[in-house]
C-alpha cells in the first residue's frame, strides 16, 4: 500500500519504495479497520485511547495513506439512529468508581467503588475488548469508594483520593505500572478529597479538580497538580 504521495519516492532496481512511517500508529489503524469490517462494536477504543501527541500522529498517517475518511467518514450525526444496548455484566455490582479507557487495545480498568451491601471496595476488574469479558484486575492497597482515577501516555494509571468508611477522606494515590500489574504508592494530595475529577497534563503530571471532604462536610473549589516525576502535589 504505497499511499497517496508514491510519486515521490524513489523506488530501487527492483521497483520497491521503502516507506519510512509510524509503524506502531499505522498497526492502531488497521486494527481498527478490521475490526470495523468484521463489524465490532468496540473498533473504535484503541483510537478513543490514544493520548493528545499519539491523535496528532494518527493524523499524519491518515493523511499520508488517504484514509482519513475511512476512519473518520463524514457522516451526518442524526439522533434518531442512537441506540443503546446491553453490555456484559461486571464481577461486582458497584457505585461511585472510577474507570479509565487503557492504551493499546488493552481494555478498560474499573477501580473502587462500593458495592450494593454498602461494602467499601479496593478491588478492580478489566473489561476485555475482544472476549466482551470481564476478569479481576491487580487489588489496590486501600479501599477506595468515590475516588478518581486518569491514565497517563506510558500506561501507568494513577487512582486519588475517595473513602474506606464514609468519614475519613484520603489524601493519597496509588499508581498501576503496566509492567509488573501491581500497585504502589504515589505522591499524596496538599488535599483529602472525595468525587473529585482528575485530568493528564502531561506524560507525569495530572490535575485534581474539586471534590468534598466528609469529615466537615466541605466542597472543594481548589485544585492541585500532582508530578509524578518529582513525587509532589502543588496547589493549582
Amino acid at each position: 500500500f504505497s499511499g497517496r504521495h508514491e510519486g515521490r519516492m524513489q523506488r530501487d532496481e527492483e521497483g520497491r519504495v521503502r516507506i519510512d512511517r509510524n509503524g506502531s500508529i499505522f498497526e492502531v489503524i488497521l486494527d481498527f479497520l478490521r475490526r470495523y469490517s468484521s463489524g465490532s462494536k468496540n473498533a473504535a477504543f484503541a483510537i478513543q485511547a490514544l493520548t493528545e501527541t499519539q491523535m496528532r500522529e494518527m493524523w499524519e498517517e491518515l493523511d499520508y495513506y488517504g484514509l482519513e475518511n475511512a476512519v473518520f467518514p463524514q457522516v451526518p450525526f442524526s439522533i434518531d439512529r442512537a441506540t443503546f444496548s446491553a453490555g456484559p455484566e461486571m464481577l461486582t455490582k458497584r457505585a461511585r468508581f472510577g474507570a479509565v479507557v487503557l492504551p493499546d487495545n488493552r481494555g478498560v480498568l474499573v477501580v473502587g467503588g462500593q458495592d450494593d451491601d454498602e461494602e467499601f471496595l479496593s478491588s478492580t476488574e478489566l473489561f476485555n475488548f475482544d472476549t466482551e469479558k470481564f476478569s479481576p484486575g491487580p487489588e489496590m492497597a486501600s479501599k477506595r469508594d468515590n475516588c478518581a482515577a486518569v491514565v497517563l501516555e506510558d500506561g501507568r494509571v494513577v487512582v486519588v483520593g475517595g473513602t474506606a468508611n464514609g468519614e475519613d477522606i484520603w489524601s493519597t494515590t496509588e499508581v498501576l505500572s503496566p509492567s509488573s500489574n501491581t500497585w504502589s504508592p504515589g505522591p499524596n494530595m496538599t488535599s483529602p478529597r472525595a468525587g473529585c475529577a482528575a485530568l493528564p497534563l502531561s506524560s507525569s503530571r495530572i490535575l485534581i479538580i474539586g471534590g468534598e471532604t466528609f469529615s466537615d462536610e466541605t466542597y472543594l473549589s481548589t485544585t492541585e497538580v500532582i508530578d509524578l516525576a518529582s513525587g509532589t502535589s502543588t496547589p493549582g
